[in-house]
């Protein structure tokens, strides 16, 4: 994993719409109930392409609807006053300071680049195969039944 990374969640659901909101709402409630992470300007959403990451948005609950006026140029979005920024697997960070990570669907091969950014404070990933993540890299892992174990 990534030098300093304290934890790895894993989610996994088979229903894709509840998958990707979970892990919203795991990336909202960082900055919305721990003041530590009040601080950060920007939180990491991690999707393939932008047009994977457009067609997600596009399925979910509308109180999500901001993260669909993402600036092209940047990918950056704003949702609940927080600055979202996309990492595709054509624009990875160099230094992740600390910022958390939301990893929305991987590959393995993405899933490991996003593993060697370093500085990442915290990451989720979302999963539609319990089987495609590899276990020693998880700290929890979390199921339909909402049990994290």
């Amino acid at each position: 994993m990534g030098i300093n990374l304290k934890s790895r969640k894993v989610h996994y659901d088979p229903n894709y719409n509840k998958a990707i909101e979970f892990g919203i709402e795991w990336l909202i409630s960082l900055f919305r109930h721990n003041p530590n992470y009040r601080t950060y300007e920007i939180v990491y959403i991690a999707v393939k392409s932008l047009m994977e990451f457009l067609n997600m948005v596009g399925r979910i609950d509308s109180k999500y609807a901001d993260l669909k006026k993402i600036d092209n140029l940047f990918q950056m979005a704003i949702i609940f006053g927080q600055n979202i920024k996309l990492v595709t697997e054509t624009s990875i960070p160099l230094d992740g300071q600390n910022r958390p990570i939301l990893a929305l669907f991987p590959t393995k091969e993405f899933l490991t680049r996003l593993d060697e950014i370093p500085e990442i404070s915290e990451m989720m990933v979302i999963s539609s195969d319990p089987h495609e993540m590899i276990s020693e890299r998880v700290d929890q892992a979390c199921y339909p039944t909402g049990d994290w174990n």
